[in-house]
């Protein structure tokens, strides 16, 4: 995904993007009937005729890492808003595939959160693994940050009160978000694991805000700060850095851009 991202760096790849966009869609359509999925706005009617009749619930206890469509659709709409100056109305699809689309990337922040909470421990290491592998700085802009710039676009693109609602319900803290004759008269059963999903929901919602790196953030700004972040953590040589920075669409020679970084900072 990486190398096709990097091709297109130019207003000439306009239609070459439009294409693997459209080609994303069509597959994310069939897939969610494939699975059965349901639109979280099950009131929304279909946009412009289209023939798309999801059914079935949405399983919001389960979680997959595996959405490489989604992150094909993240990876190719920045692509185009930044390097081929396309609008964003241009490269969206239709509401109704933003809300399936947004369901499975925001199971996904949830079920970190549920794992670094305690949850899950009776599925042994294999999902705190995929969950540290999903992380991890060498692949988080192939997976983490695209699916942060994702779920930022559906924020944009969507209704935002409903999207708060959705979010407070796959978290479940519907109850901690009450308050006066609105609040829930009954205790949390677990107060621990409850206030460690309340911060890790707001960890997400301050992430929807500031986080830049697929929103136009400079090729020199993105390495400052990754190499900033790093060094705050201690002491690193100059291998060490360049073999822990992630690979970037666009930017070919990294080592070199890297070192010119490094230098200005000193």
């Amino acid at each position: 995904m990486t190398n096709l991202l990097s091709v297109c760096t130019s207003p000439s790849e306009s239609d070459h993007i439009r294409l693997v966009l459209s080609e994303c869609v069509r597959a994310l359509r069939s897939w969610f009937r494939m699975i059965q999925v349901q639109i979280v706005k099950p009131f929304l009617e279909p946009l412009n005729g289209e023939e798309f009749t999801p059914s079935g619930p949405i399983p919001r206890h389960e979680i997959t890492f595996h959405l490489p469509l989604h992150r094909y659709l993240a990876g190719f709409i920045s692509q185009a808003i930044n390097y081929c100056r396309m609008s964003l109305e241009e490269v969206l699809p239709s509401e109704e595939v933003l809300w399936c689309v947004m369901e499975h990337v925001l199971r996904i922040q949830v079920g970190i959160g549920e794992i670094l909470s305690g949850l899950w421990v009776r599925n042994g290491y294999s999902l705190r693994s995929q969950e540290e592998f999903y992380l991890q700085g060498q692949y988080c802009n192939q997976c983490v940050d695209l699916d942060i710039f994702l779920l930022q676009v559906c924020v944009m693109a969507l209704d935002s009160d409903l999207f708060l609602t959705t979010l407070l319900q796959r978290y479940k803290l519907d109850s901690w978000f009450k308050f006066g004759d609105f609040a829930s008269s009954t205790q949390p059963a677990d107060t621990d694991v409850q206030q460690a999903l309340v911060e890790s929901m707001l960890n997400l919602i301050l992430q929807l805000v500031y986080q830049r790196m697929y929103m136009g953030l400079s090729e020199e700004r993105m390495v400052h700060l990754e190499v900033v972040t790093k060094l705050t953590m201690g002491d690193f040589t100059h291998s060490q850095l360049t073999d822990n920075l992630p690979e970037k669409p666009g930017i070919s020679e990294l080592t070199e851009l890297f070192d010119e970084v490094l230098i200005q900072s000193v």
